[in-house]
């Protein structure tokens, strides 16, 4: 919507445009200056109703992000590859009929020596930096 401007050929302006007084001369200097606010004002509003088509995303972007899965977690094939992973032991599987463990360190030749026992029997080692 634009601002119309008081046309200074009009005779409106022209009946004040002649005259001398204060007020009129005032008046004809308050017209003008308005006139180049509406010639501003009308300005912007011609930019703004054109940077109108810079408002959204293209289509081509929107599908660009709605088909981008590589950031957005895993994929269902990863999902059921981790679901059956055979491979996978549990320390509670490790340690399933151990009865005993037991840890020492041998401080004169600085090992460790472990001791497991399973049932009624005793198994031990020793680890050593060499």
């Amino acid at each position: 919507m634009a601002l119309n401007k008081m046309a200074e050929n009009t005779d409106d302006f022209n009946l004040i445009a002649g005259e001398q007084d204060p007020f009129s001369l005032l008046l004809k200097e308050t017209i003008q200056k308005m006139n180049v606010g509406f010639d501003k004002t009308n300005e912007h509003i011609t930019k703004m109703a054109t940077n109108d088509a810079k408002v959204g995303i293209t289509t081509a972007q929107a599908k660009a992000i709605v088909d981008n899965t590589a950031k957005t977690g895993i994929t269902s094939s990863q999902a059921t590859q981790i679901e059956t992973n055979a491979k996978k032991v549990s320390v509670t599987d490790v340690l399933k009929g151990i009865d005993d463990i037991s840890f020492s360190l041998d401080k004169k030749t600085n090992e460790l020596i472990i001791g497991i026992v399973i049932g009624k029997t005793n198994l031990s080692g020793r680890l050593g930096v060499k």
